[in-house]
């Protein structure tokens, strides 16, 4: 055996297909190995850091097309913005999340109170609101992250 593996490494004949083959499969596993120990970020579930952050209306009620530029935006301090970056048109809001989403606004010294129910989707990156206590003209809204 020691004379055939010197015959081919004289002759320079060694079989190079057999060893790129080797090679190819050993970086394989090295590729398949290191995939799988790299995790996913788990998706955050705590809907009051989830809904944080700028959102576009895409549509309201069921598939009414909203003004270009709507918008809401969730900050950290409990403040809602909601306006059109087009006409620069804003109301701002207070706002809280449990099982429900809730807004205040006060009109006249009086508090108003709305509360929706929310469901995110698609990594968190959509989210559609409905009013539970009153029907409105837009009841429904689908909104999208502005990343």
């Amino acid at each position: 055996m020691k004379s055939k593996i010197k015959y081919h490494l004289r002759n320079n004949t060694f079989e190079y297909k057999n060893l790129t083959l080797i090679i190819f499969i050993s970086f394989l596993n090295i590729l398949l190995f290191l995939s799988s120990c790299i995790k996913d970020k788990p998706l955050e579930t705590d809907p009051a850091k989830i809904i944080l952050g700028k959102w576009s209306v895409s549509s309201y009620a069921t598939n009414f097309v909203p003004n270009p530029g709507d918008y809401f935006h969730f900050l950290p301090d409990s403040i809602l913005n909601e306006g059109n970056t087009g006409t620069g048109n804003m109301s701002t809001y207070k706002y809280w999340i449990d099982s429900l989403l809730h807004t205040k606004i006060e009109v006249d010294g009086k508090q108003l109170i709305w509360e929706y129910k929310y469901e995110f989707s698609d990594d968190n990156n959509e989210l559609v609101i409905e009013h539970t206590n009153f029907y409105a003209m837009y009841n429904i809204f689908k909104l999208k992250r502005i990343r």
